[in-house]
């Protein structure tokens, strides 16, 4: 009764983008949209841990999912 249906995420697009995205709530929730079907824009500082993160979605992610990377500094 309190629980509403999810929304269909992809009536808002096929990307997304996540600012934040190599650690915590940011990294959770780039990999739950992935899972989604989404495709990412990452955003962050560092260019390893982006690289990381996105090689975590495309491991875990079963859907063809494409993942570009901004580094901000």
């Amino acid at each position: 009764m309190f629980v509403r249906p999810p929304k269909n995420l992809k009536e808002y697009g096929s990307w997304a983008i996540v600012i934040g995205s190599t650690d915590g709530i940011g990294k959770a929730m780039a990999l739950e949209l992935a899972s989604k079907g989404l495709n990412l824009l990452l955003i962050g500082r560092n260019p390893l841990k982006l690289d990381a993160t996105s090689k975590d979605i495309k491991e875990n992610s079963n859907n063809n999912v494409e993942v570009k990377s901004l580094i901000l500094s």
